[in-house]
């Protein structure tokens, strides 16, 4: 991941916070604040969440406010 610009993190991160945001059925704001939710709880960084999202390894299926 040392290869990976900035530009390319910006976008797996946009690209989740999509991705998260169908799965869990809320807006754009609150799937960024499950990834970052996740991070923290994990002792990970939101860019490594945020591949694992991308790459299906990890998925999100609580709905925010249901």
């Amino acid at each position: 991941m040392d290869n990976v610009t900035s530009l390319e993190q910006t976008s797996q991160v946009m690209e989740a916070q999509g991705m998260v945001s169908a799965q869990v059925d809320c807006t754009g704001d609150e799937a960024l604040f499950l990834l970052n939710e996740r991070a923290t709880a994990c002792g990970l960084r939101l860019q490594e969440v945020a591949v694992a999202v991308v790459e299906n390894r990890t998925r999100f299926r609580h709905s925010v406010g249901h």
